[in-house]
């Protein structure tokens, strides 16, 4: 602090004022969408008092608010700016406690000759807890609110040198075992177009064991909904992998997995359906009259009770012996050495030409399927083509490493407006089920008539979504399958060695 003074300045000084000792939280997604949304939230309590603060990543200003719980969803944060600002990068995911510390703060300030204070700023002693609440480290830093301030550049020039440079957010989750930013459901995995077919493959098992692994507490928690998710594209992700990539593992070692594949997809199906009725049942509110959305409260705590039910069964399901021999396999192969006794006869190909053939049939069947579809496809054909729309889309971005990002992305945003009319499309026939089955369930536990009322308008609705879905099929279809993103696809893979 004597070296701050001396740097004042004639007629100005330096004082500290006493230290602030509190408790502190990060929080943010499993998949860091607040820190990806620039900037770091934290819980800081003190003395029964809990403040939500917000740090933007470039160093500017805090804000600040007082809160009396801390908030598990974006919708429970304080209406304001954090709200608007994080709510809706955060949708369904939970705010979670990613790491945790005791924070010292003191404030600094510059006076003047009247001993008025020109400017504060904060040093700040930070100190991690591990999942044993005991201290692991600890980093001091300077917080400079405003860059241009004279406090701030006699810090930057006299104190913040010598200070420790470990961003508080990094240290805590550290402790945890975190790093900001080290998961994400994309998958971005390295590599390298003259490498072996069987060796790129390996490496993409082992990212999607990985997601699965890292996925599973989340499930057994229910701690949101994107954590299934995440899980459930993970095991289709490899399925169709492994189903359309023949020739470089052994088909002994293949179908064993394929099956257990199959399997985890049935038992996390009921889950995640029921995920995406209830999201969409919340959305009824706003299209429903009011005394028609009444009726929806039976038909939700039904659906949330069967969901508790499968939810139950899959967690089960995800701890038995079953379970854990089919990831131990699943590892085995991401694991296992290129020779004779583990690979198939394309193994040594190069995956740039493996995965361009592979993508270029994927390509193919999906226009096949899709070209001769009517103005007014059958549901069942777009099922179909919803399933090889989801495929081709698996293998660009499987192989997204091995492909100029620009013309690439361009393919892809292409197959993502085809994949939304087809997702929908199939929401809406799975909701008219499973509408239906709620009903008769209703109907023998004599429910209320505005509950039947509220089905038929949201039957309705799902009738009349469908229609346009069906006719605007053949308008999206054909800006996905015209002439110039044909050649695309055939510049991008055709002939890739």
């Amino acid at each position: 602090m004597e070296a701050l003074d001396r740097a004042a300045g004639a007629g100005r000084s330096v004082r500290s004022g006493p230290p602030q000792r509190l408790a502190v939280t990060a929080l943010d997604s499993f998949d860091w969408r607040v820190w990806r949304n620039g900037g770091r939230l934290f819980v800081e309590e003190s003395r029964g008092r809990a403040t939500l603060r917000w740090f933007p990543r470039n160093a500017g200003a805090p804000y600040a608010v007082s809160v009396t719980a801390t908030p598990a969803r974006g919708a429970d944060l304080p209406s304001g700016f954090l709200r608007e600002r994080l709510a809706g990068a955060l949708e369904v995911r939970a705010l979670l406690p990613l790491g945790r510390g005791r924070l010292i703060r003191t404030p600094v300030e510059l006076l003047d000759a009247d001993g008025a204070c020109v400017e504060r700023v904060f040093f700040e002693l930070w100190e991690p807890l591990d999942e044993r609440a005991r201290a692991v480290a600890a980093t001091a830093s300077w917080r400079l609110d405003h860059p241009g301030g004279p406090l701030t550049g006699i810090v930057k020039r006299v104190a913040a040198p010598k200070s420790e440079t470990v961003e508080p957010l990094a240290l805590l989750t550290a402790a945890r075992g975190r790093t900001p930013g080290d998961y994400s459901s994309k998958p971005r995995i390295r590599l390298h177009p003259g490498e072996p077919a069987a060796t790129a493959l390996r490496r993409i098992l082992g990212h999607m064991v990985e997601v699965v692994e890292r996925n599973v507490p989340g499930v057994i928690a229910d701690l949101d909904p994107e954590f299934l998710h995440d899980l459930r594209v993970a095991v289709r992700r490899t399925r169709s992998l492994l189903g359309q990539v023949r020739g470089v593992f052994p088909e002994r070692r293949l179908a064993p997995l394929v099956r257990e594949l199959r399997w985890l997809g049935s038992i996390t199906g009921p889950c995640r359906d029921l995920d995406i009725f209830l999201l969409d049942l919340g959305s009824y509110r706003s299209i429903l009259p009011e005394e028609t959305a009444a009726g929806l409260e039976e038909i939700v705590q039904l659906a949330v009770h069967d969901r508790r039910l499968a939810q139950r069964r899959l967690a089960r399901s995800l701890a038995t012996r079953r379970f854990a021999a089919a990831m131990e396999r699943w590892r085995s192969l991401a694991a296992a050495e290129d020779d004779t006794g583990t690979s198939g006869p394309r193994a040594l190909r190069p995956i740039r030409r493996v995965g361009g053939e592979r993508i270029l049939r994927a390509h193919r069947r999906l226009l096949r399927h899709g070209l001769g579809l009517a103005d007014d496809p059958p549901a069942q054909a777009l099922h179909r083509l919803r399933i090889d729309a989801k495929k081709l889309r698996y293998l660009l971005e499987l192989f997204a490493d091995l492909y100029p990002r620009k013309p690439l992305n361009r393919l892809i945003g292409e197959l993502k407006t085809l994949q939304d009319l087809l997702g929908e499309h199939n929401d809406v026939a799975v909701q008219k089920q499973r509408l239906a089955g709620l009903a008769g369930r209703l109907e023998e536990a004599d429910a209320a008539a505005v509950t039947f009322v509220a089905i038929g308008r949201i039957e309705e609705v799902l009738e009349r979504r469908g229609e346009e879905l069906r006719h605007g099929f053949a308008k999206r279809f054909e800006r996905f399958a015209s002439g110039e993103s044909r050649r695309a696809y055939a510049r991008l893979f055709g002939g890739a060695g």
